[in-house]
């Protein structure tokens, strides 16, 4: 399960999802990356943040991890999404 935080002042996925983490690992395996800019991240190059970039990281990672992610969770977005 990938769990996407929002981007608020002061947010990061340990902020969002750390009360949480412990209950859903029980039964998945739980990804909680930090969007670019936010939490510990850095590129090491010169990046526009926002939505694009911020899809654009979500979406290599979630290709990087291919099948073994069914589960997408996000807290700006309201939505939980499912499948392969």
């Amino acid at each position: 399960m990938v769990l996407l935080h929002g981007s608020g002042p002061g947010v990061a996925a340990t902020a969002n999802w750390r009360p949480v983490i412990p209950a859903i690992s029980t039964e998945h395996r739980v990804i909680a990356p930090d969007h670019l800019g936010f939490g510990g991240t850095a590129t090491g190059e010169p990046v526009t943040y926002g939505r694009a970039a911020w899809t654009q990281h979500a979406l290599a990672l979630l290709d990087t991890l291919g099948s073994c992610c069914q589960t997408l969770g996000c807290t700006s977005c309201r939505a939980a999404v499912t499948g392969r």
